[in-house]
């Protein structure tokens, strides 16, 4: 049973905690999920079935880093079906997966977990298990919450919360819960604030 609770705070009145139906097992289907960690927050891009998928620091990459340590096209990701292979682009720093630094154009097979360094990023390769199509997750850092709340016009609303759920279920309990328009940090482990355009703060 996946849990979202959001804890008191002062002038906050307590939240009951919400229980969220769990899941059956999701069904292979060879689908595949990029999560990407750097300075800027973490994100996950659901990738295609078939075809490629250029990551890179360029507005031309199909999968943009917010990195400065990246080449613009630095390096290829080749599905078809449930394979996944990498390729470096020539990249400025290099490509590295699973702890080996991969020689130009060198293409490597991947499996589920796997992790890929491109500059400063941590990029990992999941199952993608969400149901159904979903927005691409970006999950900011507290710093970055900040900023966005302090430039959006109000009628707004902030609301926290803690997940108490199985490692990497948060991610699929949260996606299911909010709106595409809201905005999503971490501000501690299991813990999650939420940005909500157009909602009016509740009373105390």
């Amino acid at each position: 049973m996946v849990q979202i609770r959001q804890p008191a705070e002062a002038g906050v009145k307590d939240v009951e905690t919400v229980r969220l139906t769990e899941k059956p097992e999701p069904v292979t289907t060879g689908r595949w999920r990029l999560v990407i960690v750097n300075e800027a927050g973490s994100s996950s891009h659901a990738l295609p079935p078939r075809g490629e998928v250029v990551i890179g620091r360029g507005d031309e990459a199909d999968v943009r880093l917010d990195d400065a340590a990246a080449s613009r096209r630095h390096a290829r990701l080749v599905l078809d079906g449930g394979s996944v292979e990498v390729t470096d682009l020539g990249s400025a720093n290099g490509t590295t997966v699973r702890s080996r630094k991969l020689a130009l154009a060198e293409r490597v097979s991947l499996s589920a977990g796997d992790s890929i360094e491109l500059g400063t990023s941590l990029l990992v390769l999941q199952p993608d298990a969400l149901s159904g199509p979903s927005r691409p997750w970006t999950l900011l850092t507290h710093a970055r919450f900040l900023e966005v709340a302090e430039s959006t016009k109000p009628p707004f609303a902030i609301m926290r919360f803690q997940v108490q759920a199985a490692p990497g279920a948060a991610q699929e309990a949260l996606s299911a819960e909010l709106s595409p328009h809201e905005t999503v940090a971490s501000f501690g482990p299991g813990q999650f604030e939420v940005l909500a355009p157009g909602r009016a703060p509740e009373p105390a």
